[in-house]
C-alpha cells in the first residue's frame, strides 16, 4: 500500500514523467516519513503573525476540504480508491479518496516538485555524505547530538498500542529513527537518559526554576506539565519560588515571543501569553531581589 502510494504522489507531482526523479527504490519507512512531516509544524505555529508559520493550516485545509483543489489529481481517484477500500475505509470512500487526492496534490506543491534527483537523493533517511559534514555552517547538529546522546527523544510509531491509531506510521520504529545518530555521529549506543532524568524527571523542582509550557505544545507529554496524558504526573502549585506555569491555546515557546510597547493590540499578544510574560516579570524580579539582600549579608 505504502509503495504504491508513493508512486501515485510522484506521478501527481511529476505528470507522468517520473524517470528522472526516481528510482522507486525508497523503503516503506522513508516515505512513512516525508508524509507525515507536515504534522511537525504543528510545533511552528505562533500567536505574532510576523514570525508564524501558516504551514499547518494549510496542511490541515488540505486534508480536510471535500472539494477537489488539485484538479490534475482526478485521474487517481480509482487508484487511491482501492487503496481506501484495502485499509478498511469502504464506508468512508467518498470523503476519504477527495481528501487523500488533495492530500497527494498537497505532497506535489510542498515536496515532491522540488526533488532534484532521484526519489532516494531526495527523502532518504540513509544519506551518509551528508549527515556526516560537521563544518561550523551545520548548525541543524545540536539538538539531534543532544537526543541521541542524552535525550532519546525518538518519536515512533512503533510503540503506539495496537487497538490506537498512530499518528504516524508504525513503520518508523526506534532503529529508523536513529539512523541519524549513527551516521551523523557515529552514536551506536542508546541515549544516556539517566543523566537528564537524575534531576527528577517529571517531578524535577527546585529554587528558582521555572516551568512553562504550553497547553498545546506538542512536547508537553514530556514535561512536567504532562497531566494528563502520562499516569501519575500531578499538577503543582505554581509559586514565587517555584513557578509552574501552563499557558491556555498556547504552542511551543510562545512566552519567548514578545512586541514592542507600540505594537501591541486588543488582541495581540493573547491575554494568557501576557499574563504569563507579567508572572515571570515579577519572579524574576523577587528573585534578583533575593539574591541582593543575600549579597549584602556576605
Amino acid at each position: 500500500m505504502l509503495r504504491k502510494s508513493i508512486r501515485f504522489c510522484l506521478f501527481a507531482a511529476c505528470e507522468g514523467d517520473c524517470a528522472h526523479k526516481s528510482s522507486y527504490r525508497s523503503q516503506n519507512q522513508d516515505f512513512a516519513a516525508t508524509i507525515a512531516n507536515p504534522i511537525e509544524t504543528w510545533q511552528n505555529r505562533v500567536w505574532d503573525p510576523a514570525v508564524n508559520d501558516p504551514s499547518f493550516e494549510f496542511y490541515c485545509g488540505n486534508i480536510t476540504t471535500d472539494s477537489i483543489l488539485y484538479p490534475e489529481t482526478k485521474g487517481l481517484a480509482s487508484m487511491v480508491g482501492n487503496l481506501i477500500q484495502v485499509g478498511g475505509y469502504k464506508k468512508e470512500l467518498k470523503t476519504l479518496t477527495t481528501r487523500m487526492l488533495n492530500y497527494i496534490g498537497y505532497l506535489n506543491i510542498t515536496t515532491i516538485s522540488g526533488c532534484v534527483g532521484s526519489q532516494d537523493d531526495c527523502f532518504s533517511a540513509y544519506q551518509p555524505d551528508v549527515l556526516r559534514q560537521d563544518d561550523i555552517s551545520q548548525t541543524w547538529r545540536s539538538w539531534p547530538y543532544q537526543v541521541c546522546t542524552q535525550w532519546g527523544y525518538f518519536q515512533t510509531g512503533s510503540g503506539v498500542p495496537e487497538n490506537q491509531l498512530p499518528i504516524v506510521s508504525r513503520t518508523l520504529d526506534l532503529e529508523y529513527n536513529s539512523i541519524l545518530c549513527r551516521l551523523a555521529f557515529n552514536i551506536t549506543t542508546p541515549p544516556n537518559t539517566d543523566a537528564i532524568n537524575k534531576y527528577g524527571g517529571y517531578r524535577i523542582s527546585y529554587p528558582r526554576l521555572a516551568i512553562i509550557d504550553g497547553e498545546q505544545d506538542p512536547w508537553r507529554p514530556a514535561t512536567p506539565h504532562a497531566s494528563p496524558f502520562v499516569a501519575g504526573v500531578n499538577n503543582r502549585t505554581s509559586t514565587t519560588d517555584k513557578p509552574f506555569i501552563l499557558i491556555k491555546g498556547a504552542v511551543h515557546h510562545w512566552d519567548e515571543y514578545g512586541l514592542f510597547a507600540n505594537e501591541t493590540t486588543p488582541e495581540l499578544p493573547p491575554d494568557p501569553v501576557a499574563d504569563a510574560q507579567k508572572q515571570e516579570l515579577r519572579f524574576v524580579r523577587a528573585w534578583m531581589e533575593e539574591w541582593n539582600k543575600e549579597k549584602e549579608l556576605r
